[in-house]
C-alpha cells in the first residue's frame, strides 16, 4: 500500500495517523492538503517533504503499526473524472480532520472555505452530496464555536464509512495530471531534469492501458505532448523553455493551476495566508479597501467601488447596453488602466466603429477583440465581455475567470429576452456586484453594492448624451 495525494484522505481516515507522524500530519501535512494539495503541485521543496512523509506513512501500514480505524469493506468501482466533483473535495478535506487530535484553525478554515464556496452556489442544496455536506457543516461550526485550542472530530463508525466510500468514488484522470504538470512550465526557462521527467512519465502512461486507455477523453492531447516534449528535449540547455500557444491553451484552461503568491509570515510559502477566524466589528472597520476613486456623474451613479468589482449590464436592443459599457470602458481607460472590450458580435464591424464613434472615439489605453481567447489579459485591469451569449461565457467559466484574475474589474453585457429581462440564469445576479437594466437610452440600478438605487442618461432620444 503505497500513499499518495490521490489516496492520503481515504487512508488516514482509515487506517488513522501513526503515533509517530501525527505532529506532522497535523502542523505540515494538513495545510499542504488546501486546495486540492496546491502547495504540493507547486513548490518543489514542499513536494519532496511531502513524499518522505508519504513513505513513512506507507512503511508503518505496512508493518502494521497502523491499526485499521474501521472495518474495511468493499468500494463501489472508482469513476475517473477530469475534475473531481466539489461535494467530494470537501468530503476529503473533512477527512483529514475526523478522529484523531487537530488544531482549532484547521476545522476554521475548512468551514470558512465551505461558506465560501456555499456563497459562490459551488456548494448547493442539490447537489449529488448535500445531506452529507450539510451534517459536515453542522459538526464543523458545533467544534469551530469551542474555545479549546486542540480539538478531536469523532465519527461514527457507519457514518465514516460512508465518507470514505463517496472520498473514494472520483478519481483524476492521470491525463489530467500530467497536463497540469505540463502547464505549469509555461513561460519559464525549464530545467531539463524535469522535462525529462515528465517525458518518461508520459511515455510510461501512454503505454500502460490502465492508466490512459484509449477511452480517455484527453488521450490525444498527451499523445501531442509527448512529441513536444521529445522535440524541446532536443533543444540546447541554454534556450530551453516551454511555450504553449494561445491555440494549444484554449480547452485547458481549467487544468491551469493557480500562480503562487507571497504569503504572509507563517503561512506556507508562496501561498496566500487566510484571514482570521473571528474579527470584531472595530477591527472590521479598520480595514482599507481600494477604492477606483470615481467622481462626477459616474460616482452619483455607480458610488466608488472597489478595485475588481464586477458588474452586469442588460437591455433589449438599441436600448443603449452597449453604449453605455463603452462609455464606462472609456472612462476606465482614460483614467485608471488598460481595458479590454470583447466585442463579440460586432467586432469588424461598421456598427462597432459607429459606437465608439458615439463615445468619443478612440482612447489609447482601451482594446478591442472578438474573442477573449485569443489575448492574454496581463497588463488590463478592465475587461468587459459584449454579449456573454454571443461570448459563450457560462457561469462557471466566469467564476473560473474570476479566480484566476483577482483584482480585475469584469463588466458583462448581457442580451434581453422579450420581456427585458436579461438571458441567463438567476445566479448571475447573485454573482456581481452591481446589476445595469439600460432601456431607452436610461440607464438604471436594480443591484449596487457601492450605492443606493439610481439612474443615469446614457443618450436622449434625439442621440445626444
Amino acid at each position: 500500500m503505497k500513499a499518495g495525494i490521490e489516496n492520503y484522505t481515504e487512508l488516514s481516515a482509515r487506517y488513522g495517523v501513526p503515533p509517530a507522524l501525527k505532529s506532522i500530519h497535523a502542523d505540515f501535512i494538513l495545510p499542504v492538503m488546501q486546495n486540492s494539495w496546491r502547495a504540493y503541485r507547486l513548490a518543489p521543496e514542499i513536494t519532496e517533504s511531502v513524499d518522505l512523509y508519504f513513505d513513512a506513512f506507507s512503511k508503518a501500514a505496512e508493518q502494521k503499526k497502523v491499526k485499521p480505524a474501521i472495518k474495511t469493506q468493499a468500494l463501489k468501482p472508482v469513476q475517473k473524472v477530469a475534475e473531481i466533483h466539489t461535494d467530494i473535495k470537501f468530503i476529503r478535506r473533512f477527512l483529514s480532520i475526523v478522529n484523531r487530535p487537530v488544531k482549532h484553525e484547521a476545522v476554521t478554515a475548512l468551514l470558512r472555505a465551505m461558506q465560501r464556496a456555499i456563497t459562490k452556489c459551488e456548494l448547493r442544496k442539490s447537489g449529488k452530496f448535500s445531506a452529507e455536506i450539510e451534517k459536515i457543516q453542522a459538526e464543523l461550526v458545533r467544534v469551530a464555536n469551542g474555545k479549546a485550542q486542540n480539538v478531536h472530530i469523532h465519527l461514527p463508525e457507519a457514518d465514516l464509512a460512508k465518507l470514505i466510500e463517496i472520498a473514494g468514488g472520483e478519481k483524476i484522470f492521470p491525463s489530467v495530471r500530467l497536463l497540469q504538470r505540463y502547464i505549469s512550465l509555461q513561460g519559464k526557462a525549464a530545467n531539463k531534469t524535469a522535462v525529462q521527467n515528465l517525458h518518461s512519465a508520459v511515455a510510461k502512461a501512454l503505454n500502460d492501458k490502465n492508466s490512459i486507455a484509449d477511452s480517455d477523453p484527453l488521450r490525444g492531447k498527451i499523445i501531442e505532448l509527448e512529441k513536444s516534449l521529445a522535440v524541446l528535449l532536443k533543444t540546447d540547455n541554454a534556450k530551453l523553455k516551454v511555450t504553449i500557444g494561445k491555440q494549444d491553451l484554449r480547452g485547458l484552461a481549467k487544468l491551469k493551476e493557480s500562480k503562487p503568491h507571497s504569503g504572509k509570515p507563517g503561512a506556507l510559502a508562496g501561498l496566500p495566508a487566510e484571514p482570521a477566524t473571528v474579527m470584531s466589528a472595530s477591527d472590521i472597520m479598520k480595514i482599507s479597501y481600494s477604492r477606483l476613486g470615481l467622481t462626477g456623474k459616474w460616482k452619483e451613479f455607480l458610488g466608488d467601488p472597489a478595485k475588481g468589482f464586477t458588474m452586469m449590464a442588460y437591455g433589449k436592443p438599441g436600448q443603449g447596453k452597449s453604449t453605455f459599457s463603452m462609455m464606462l470602458a472609456k472612462l476606465l481607460a482614460e483614467n485608471f488602466g488598460k481595458t479590454l472590450y470583447v466585442s463579440a458580435e460586432e467586432y469588424g464591424s461598421y456598427t462597432l466603429q459607429e459606437k465608439i464613434e458615439r463615445i468619443g472615439g478612440g482612447v489609447p489605453n482601451l482594446d478591442f477583440t472578438a474573442r477573449l481567447a485569443d489575448v492574454s489579459l496581463s497588463g488590463y485591469k478592465f475587461l468587459f465581455i459584449d454579449s456573454v451569449q454571443i461570448a459563450g461565457l457560462t457561469l462557471e467559466s466566469f467564476r473560473q475567470l474570476k479566480r484566476e484574475n483577482p483584482g480585475l474589474c469584469i463588466g458583462l453585457v448581457f442580451q434581453s429576452t422579450k420581456d427585458g429581462n436579461y438571458k441567463g440564469a438567476q445566479e448571475w445576479a447573485h454573482d456581481v456586484d452591481i446589476e445595469v437594466e439600460v432601456n431607452g437610452g436610461i440607464a438604471k440600478t436594480n443591484k449596487n453594492r457601492y450605492n443606493q438605487l439610481t439612474e443615469m442618461v446614457v443618450f436622449k432620444p434625439d442621440g445626444s448624451k
